[in-house]
């Protein structure tokens, strides 16, 4: 069977339901997908063909979940194949140089992992009241709002499955499980 895992660490809930967008469009193109949170746990994932690490980011950095989840699972990690994604609200900036930071997370996620695919999200970003919108637009180029992007993240999941199924016809003697 063709079995994907996605694990995913959030801070307020957009991740996850970004996860949860990546099982569904993956779920209807035939795989079996299960999803978990990351809760810097030792898991078997030799049953994958597939591990999708997804992980919110604030303050530049990416959420201690998926991170400690990568160190305890590092082995078994670089022995699958892998697809990453972060979820920030600086992606959304006006300003190029903030964008171009946010496109940097994924790596910072990988944390010496390379996966098949990485993306960058937009999530949500709370209203942190006039003064902090203000230094937020200002600073940071970004206003309080709901930035999730259904069929920009379906467009990924298609994305990864392509990728995934490249290389897995790519392998010699493969058999389907």
């Amino acid at each position: 069977m063709k079995r994907i895992l996605i694990v995913y660490a959030s801070f307020s809930g957009a991740t996850e339901e970004i996860a949860h967008y990546v099982k569904q469009h993956m779920e209807s193109a035939g795989y079996s997908v299960d999803l978990a949170p990351a809760n810097s746990q030792h898991m078997d994932l030799s049953a994958y063909r597939l591990v999708i690490l997804g992980a919110a980011i604030r303050g530049n950095t990416p959420n201690e979940g998926i991170t400690n989840f990568i160190s305890i699972n590092k082995n078994t990690l670089s022995l699958v194949a892998t697809a990453i994604f972060a979820v920030c609200g600086t992606i959304t900036s006006t300003k190029q140089s903030r964008i171009d930071n946010a496109l940097t997370y994924p790596n910072k996620i990988a944390n010496g992992i390379t996966p098949i695919a990485e993306a960058v999200f937009g999530g949500k970003m709370p209203s942190s009241g006039w003064f902090g919108n203000l230094i937020g637009k200002v600073l940071l180029g970004v206003t309080p709002g709901d930035y999730k992007n259904e069929d920009e993240v379906k467009l990924w999941a298609q994305f990864v499955i392509d990728k995934l199924e490249a290389q897995y016809h790519n392998q010699p003697n493969m058999v389907e499980e």
